[in-house]
């Protein structure tokens, strides 16, 4: 009996180790295809940075041009704006000034012919409120160049940013090749740089991510342990990749509401150029109008008819005077003939 037992046990031990060994085997496969696995998305990982350096480094090129090439541009449009101001402040006022001298002898012969000829008292019409209404004909704009795009980001502490920095540290490790490096802040430099944490303020933004959105989630547990320091991680560990993506479209946004803004900048200056212009002309337009209707339409009509008839007074007074030189000449060759004839006399006698 004690044989059988012995036997039995022993066959159910070599079927348990028969199925270990299998089990063995079954987990050995499954952490080679994890290998196998992992080497090749280090690998597409591996090339897909480099990749991705690559056209970041080109479209950041580029984007630098294209915004050397803007402001290059918004200088040279300001200083032709400021050219074009200058040569049309001068024009405008060699135009008025023209306009003044030809309206001041208008004014002059108006009044010359009401008190001589007309023999009438003279109103002169005054014209200066026309300059006065029209002086500021010449208008400049100024955009506010100094206009600062500026983001709601919550104080965070020193401590909460350390702490996030540890958190990384310990979560996203795997996303740098950490067998060359030893000193943690190096490492932790290397993880901010791949997730795209560039300067302090991105570094605040990413504190507050993991800070803020469970403030309210965690106001009735923390309610009950006041003790409970304020610098801890209100979210559990796993949630890190969550947080980054979120910051990524926290980061998204911005850059989206910062080009909208600039286009919406630039767009209203356009429009402000624009009605600058139609501006001016309509004002130029309203000023040649009152100038031309100084004088009304019947004083216009009397200097028509005046006019016909100074013509023909001109044409009278100038044969009157060709009929009083032929006459000077007459008497003139009368007396030589008279000395000619005076002289023969002498002559003969």
């Amino acid at each position: 009996m004690d044989k059988e037992k012995k036997l039995y046990s022993r066959k159910l031990l070599e079927q348990k180790n028969s199925y270990n060994l299998k089990l063995i085997n079954f987990y050995k496969l499954e952490i080679n295809k994890l290998r196998e696995s992992l080497l090749s998305v280090k690998t597409y990982y591996y090339n897909y940075k480099i990749k991705s350096k690559k056209n970041i480094n080109e479209l950041i090129n580029q984007y630098e041009r294209i915004k050397y090439q803007f402001i290059e541009l918004q200088k040279r449009q300001k200083s032709y704006e400021k050219n074009f101001q200058k040569k049309y402040a001068k024009a405008w006022d060699l135009q008025r000034k023209e306009a003044m001298i030809y309206i001041e002898k208008l004014i002059s012969a108006n009044k010359i012919i009401h008190e001589q000829i007309f023999l009438k008292d003279f109103q002169e019409t005054n014209y200066k409120y026309l300059i006065q209404e029209n002086i500021h004909l010449v208008t400049s704009h100024k955009d506010d160049e100094n206009t600062v795009i500026e983001m709601n980001i919550k104080k965070v502490t020193p401590e909460q940013i350390e702490k996030v920095k540890k958190l990384l540290l310990q979560e996203c490790l795997f996303l740098i090749d950490e067998t060359n490096i030893k000193d943690e802040e190096e490492k932790i430099r290397k993880i901010l740089n791949y997730i795209g944490v560039h300067t302090k303020e991105d570094l605040e933004l990413l504190t507050e991510l993991f800070y803020i959105d469970a403030d309210e989630e965690n106001y009735l547990i923390n309610k009950f342990n006041k003790n409970e320091d304020e610098n801890n991680i209100p979210y559990n560990s796993e949630y890190t990749l969550d947080i980054i993506l979120k910051y990524y479209q926290e980061k998204e946004k911005e850059n989206t509401c910062r080009i909208s803004k600039d286009k919406q900048k630039y767009k209203n200056r356009l429009n402000i150029s624009l009605k600058i212009i139609l501006d001016r002309k309509k004002q130029e337009k309203e000023y040649w109008y009152n100038l031309s209707n100084l004088t009304p339409d019947h004083m216009i009509t009397l200097w028509k008819t005046f006019s016909i008839y100074v013509e023909k007074y001109y044409h009278i007074l100038k044969e009157r005077a060709s009929i009083i030189q032929n006459i000077f000449d007459e008497e003139k060759l009368m007396k030589q003939n008279i000395n000619k004839i005076n002289r023969m006399k002498k002559e003969l006698s």
